[in-house]
Protein backbone atom coordinates (compact mmCIF):
# COMPACT_ATOMS: atom_id res chain seq x y z
CA UNK A 1 0.00 0.00 0.00
CA UNK A 2 2.80 2.43 1.05
CA UNK A 3 4.87 1.75 -2.15
CA UNK A 4 1.53 2.49 -4.60
CA UNK A 5 0.87 5.83 -2.59
CA UNK A 6 5.10 6.52 -2.72
CA UNK A 7 4.81 6.01 -6.24
CA UNK A 8 1.72 8.42 -6.99
CA UNK A 9 3.64 11.09 -4.98
CA UNK A 10 7.10 10.84 -6.94
CA UNK A 11 4.86 10.72 -10.24
CA UNK A 12 3.45 14.46 -9.52
CA UNK A 13 7.19 15.45 -8.22
CA UNK A 14 8.48 14.27 -11.64
CA UNK A 15 6.18 16.06 -13.35
CA UNK A 16 6.92 18.86 -11.99
CA UNK A 17 10.42 18.79 -12.28
CA UNK A 18 9.82 18.44 -16.06
CA UNK A 19 7.21 21.12 -15.91
CA UNK A 20 9.92 23.33 -14.54
CA UNK A 21 7.66 24.38 -12.19
CA UNK A 22 7.83 24.63 -8.32
CA UNK A 23 4.62 23.80 -7.05
CA UNK A 24 1.89 22.10 -8.60
CA UNK A 25 -0.18 25.30 -8.76
CA UNK A 26 2.06 26.79 -11.23
CA UNK A 27 2.02 23.80 -13.90
CA UNK A 28 -0.08 24.78 -16.88
CA UNK A 29 -3.80 24.22 -16.76
CA UNK A 30 -3.82 21.63 -19.51
CA UNK A 31 -1.07 19.79 -17.91
CA UNK A 32 -2.49 19.88 -14.40
CA UNK A 33 -6.05 18.70 -15.95
CA UNK A 34 -4.73 15.64 -17.30
CA UNK A 35 -1.89 14.56 -14.56
CA UNK A 36 -4.51 14.87 -12.14
CA UNK A 37 -6.86 12.67 -14.28
CA UNK A 38 -3.88 10.24 -15.27
CA UNK A 39 -2.89 9.78 -11.79
CA UNK A 40 -6.11 9.99 -10.12
CA UNK A 41 -7.02 7.18 -12.10
CA UNK A 42 -4.07 5.28 -11.11
CA UNK A 43 -4.95 5.70 -7.60
CA UNK A 44 -8.95 4.41 -8.19
CA UNK A 45 -7.55 1.20 -9.89
CA UNK A 46 -4.70 0.66 -7.08
CA UNK A 47 -7.94 0.78 -4.64
CA UNK A 48 -9.70 -1.40 -6.92
CA UNK A 49 -6.83 -3.59 -7.01
CA UNK A 50 -6.48 -3.80 -3.04
CA UNK A 51 -10.16 -4.96 -2.50
CA UNK A 52 -10.53 -7.49 -5.58
CA UNK A 53 -12.16 -10.65 -4.93
CA UNK A 54 -9.26 -12.51 -7.32
CA UNK A 55 -6.80 -11.79 -5.26
CA UNK A 56 -7.03 -13.55 -1.87
CA UNK A 57 -3.91 -15.62 0.13
CA UNK A 58 -5.02 -19.03 -1.44
CA UNK A 59 -4.78 -17.85 -4.94
CA UNK A 60 -2.04 -17.95 -7.49
CA UNK A 61 -2.83 -14.45 -9.23
CA UNK A 62 -0.26 -12.21 -9.74
CA UNK A 63 -1.99 -8.12 -8.38
CA UNK A 64 -0.30 -7.14 -12.06
CA UNK A 65 -2.14 -10.12 -14.09
CA UNK A 66 -5.89 -8.66 -12.75
CA UNK A 67 -7.71 -6.32 -14.48
CA UNK A 68 -6.77 -3.22 -12.25
CA UNK A 69 -3.01 -3.92 -12.40
CA UNK A 70 -2.97 -3.79 -15.92
CA UNK A 71 -4.80 -0.90 -16.42
CA UNK A 72 -2.66 0.83 -13.25
CA UNK A 73 0.64 -0.56 -15.84
CA UNK A 74 -1.16 1.60 -19.14
CA UNK A 75 -1.53 4.35 -16.94
CA UNK A 76 1.63 4.51 -15.80
CA UNK A 77 3.15 4.12 -19.49
CA UNK A 78 0.83 7.02 -20.31
CA UNK A 79 2.15 8.99 -17.28
CA UNK A 80 5.35 8.31 -18.29
CA UNK A 81 5.08 9.71 -21.95
CA UNK A 82 3.65 12.86 -20.35
CA UNK A 83 6.73 13.06 -18.31
CA UNK A 84 8.61 12.94 -21.93
CA UNK A 85 6.94 15.09 -23.25
CA UNK A 86 7.34 17.72 -21.00
CA UNK A 87 10.66 17.12 -20.42
CA UNK A 88 11.22 17.67 -24.33
CA UNK A 89 8.70 20.97 -24.26
CA UNK A 90 10.80 22.44 -21.67
CA UNK A 91 14.25 21.70 -22.78
CA UNK A 92 13.32 23.53 -25.95
CA UNK A 93 11.94 26.43 -23.81
CA UNK A 94 14.30 27.28 -21.84
CA UNK A 95 18.29 26.51 -22.98
CA UNK A 96 19.72 26.70 -19.77
CA UNK A 97 18.12 23.91 -18.37
CA UNK A 98 18.23 21.74 -21.62
CA UNK A 99 20.87 19.47 -20.75
CA UNK A 100 19.79 18.85 -17.15
CA UNK A 101 15.97 18.03 -18.19
CA UNK A 102 17.65 15.33 -21.21
CA UNK A 103 19.67 13.67 -18.27
CA UNK A 104 16.89 14.05 -15.64
CA UNK A 105 14.17 12.80 -18.70
CA UNK A 106 16.27 10.04 -19.46
CA UNK A 107 17.58 8.44 -16.62
CA UNK A 108 13.83 8.62 -14.83
CA UNK A 109 12.30 7.14 -17.82
CA UNK A 110 13.94 4.18 -16.39
CA UNK A 111 11.68 4.51 -13.24
CA UNK A 112 8.44 4.86 -15.11
CA UNK A 113 9.20 1.72 -17.50
CA UNK A 114 11.07 -0.64 -14.96
CA UNK A 115 8.05 -2.02 -13.86
CA UNK A 116 5.95 -2.79 -17.01
CA UNK A 117 9.04 -3.80 -18.17
CA UNK A 118 9.77 -6.43 -15.22
CA UNK A 119 5.96 -7.32 -15.17
CA UNK A 120 6.54 -8.55 -19.17
CA UNK A 121 9.02 -10.20 -18.66
CA UNK A 122 8.29 -12.59 -16.10
CA UNK A 123 4.58 -13.50 -17.74
CA UNK A 124 5.56 -17.13 -17.84
CA UNK A 125 6.83 -17.84 -14.68
CA UNK A 126 5.40 -19.21 -11.99
CA UNK A 127 3.89 -17.63 -9.15
CA UNK A 128 6.18 -17.12 -6.10
CA UNK A 129 8.56 -16.63 -8.34
CA UNK A 130 7.27 -13.93 -9.95
CA UNK A 131 6.43 -11.75 -7.33
CA UNK A 132 9.54 -11.98 -5.65
CA UNK A 133 11.81 -11.21 -9.15
CA UNK A 134 9.45 -8.35 -9.68
CA UNK A 135 9.85 -6.97 -6.27
CA UNK A 136 13.02 -7.63 -5.55
CA UNK A 137 14.81 -6.00 -9.04
CA UNK A 138 12.16 -3.42 -9.32
CA UNK A 139 13.31 -2.03 -5.72
CA UNK A 140 16.75 -2.17 -6.74
CA UNK A 141 16.32 -0.51 -9.64
CA UNK A 142 13.87 2.54 -7.30
CA UNK A 143 16.85 2.67 -4.84
CA UNK A 144 19.47 3.20 -7.51
CA UNK A 145 17.49 5.86 -9.38
CA UNK A 146 16.32 7.57 -5.85
CA UNK A 147 20.47 8.08 -5.34
CA UNK A 148 20.53 9.60 -8.67
CA UNK A 149 18.01 12.37 -7.79
CA UNK A 150 19.69 13.13 -4.94
CA UNK A 151 22.56 13.85 -6.52
CA UNK A 152 21.04 16.24 -9.52
CA UNK A 153 19.33 17.75 -6.79
CA UNK A 154 21.93 18.55 -4.15
CA UNK A 155 24.46 20.68 -4.28
CA UNK A 156 27.80 19.00 -5.04
CA UNK A 157 30.36 19.23 -8.46
CA UNK A 158 28.45 16.82 -10.53
CA UNK A 159 24.95 18.77 -10.03
CA UNK A 160 26.54 21.96 -11.09
CA UNK A 161 28.21 20.67 -13.93
CA UNK A 162 25.08 19.02 -15.02
CA UNK A 163 22.43 21.98 -14.31
CA UNK A 164 23.91 25.13 -16.71
CA UNK A 165 22.60 27.67 -13.69
CA UNK A 166 23.09 25.34 -10.76
CA UNK A 167 19.86 23.49 -9.65
CA UNK A 168 20.14 26.08 -5.75
CA UNK A 169 20.54 29.69 -6.30
CA UNK A 170 20.28 31.89 -3.92
CA UNK A 171 17.18 34.20 -4.10
CA UNK A 172 15.44 36.76 -1.48
CA UNK A 173 12.79 36.02 0.89
CA UNK A 174 9.81 37.61 -1.38
CA UNK A 175 10.78 35.40 -3.98
CA UNK A 176 10.95 32.39 -2.12
CA UNK A 177 7.64 32.87 -1.29
CA UNK A 178 6.40 32.72 -5.17
CA UNK A 179 7.12 29.08 -6.02
CA UNK A 180 10.21 27.08 -5.85
CA UNK A 181 13.42 28.97 -5.67
CA UNK A 182 15.21 26.92 -8.25
CA UNK A 183 13.38 27.67 -10.64
CA UNK A 184 13.05 31.20 -10.38
CA UNK A 185 14.40 33.57 -12.90
CA UNK A 186 15.17 36.73 -11.27
CA UNK A 187 18.60 37.69 -11.66
CA UNK A 188 20.16 39.55 -8.07
CA UNK A 189 23.83 41.79 -8.06
CA UNK A 190 26.60 40.64 -6.74
CA UNK A 191 26.39 43.56 -4.05
CA UNK A 192 22.56 42.34 -3.84
CA UNK A 193 24.30 38.83 -2.84
CA UNK A 194 26.85 40.31 -0.48
CA UNK A 195 23.92 42.02 1.70
CA UNK A 196 22.39 38.57 1.75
Amino acid sequence: VMTNISEIGIMVSFLQIASLVGSPDKMNPIVQLLAGLLVGLYMIFFLWQEIYEGLNPTSLLYKWETTPGIIMLVDRIVIWFMFVVLCVINAFRNADRRYFLGIFGGIFSIWFLCLPFMVLVMIGTKYYEKAKVVLGIVQTFYFILYCIFLLLATPNPLSSRINGVGFYVRKFANDLSSGNANFLTTKHTKEEDEEL
